[in-house]
């Protein structure tokens, strides 16, 4: 556990290998999104961003850039949002507080790679 962009709140830090693959398996938000619909509430998942995601993790192994691992990871956002659309949810935030980080090109890069397409629809 690591504290949370130097705050009083912690989390527990992802480890990533080179070549690491990502699939959907923890459904937890899926589950509680079904329950709150069931409820009649209104849903609006908030997401954290694959760039904080990466960036906060750690390297294991061999080192390597992190963010080398987004175009792997971004199927499985993919796959979230399209699962959250099934259930008729047409809003979801991510957030990205790692932007507000000095990362130089190395952290825009990725992030305008991911905005890009979704900005153009």
């Amino acid at each position: 556990m690591t504290k949370w962009f130097n705050t009083n709140y912690h989390y527990m830090v992802p480890e990533f290998v080179k070549g690491q693959q990502f699939k959907l398996s923890w459904t937890q938000l899926l589950d509680e999104v079904d329950e709150a619909l069931a409820l009649g509430h209104k849903i609006k998942p908030v997401l954290l961003g694959p760039v904080t995601y990466l960036w906060l993790g750690k390297v294991k192994g061999e080192p390597f850039d992190r963010l080398t691992l987004l175009n792997t990871i971004l199927p499985v956002y993919q796959q979230v949002l399209a699962e959250l659309a099934k259930r008729g949810i047409d809003w979801v935030q991510i957030d990205e507080p790692a932007l507000v980080l000095e990362l130089r090109q190395r952290g825009w890069r990725p992030f305008n790679r991911l905005m890009t397409p979704c900005m153009a629809r």
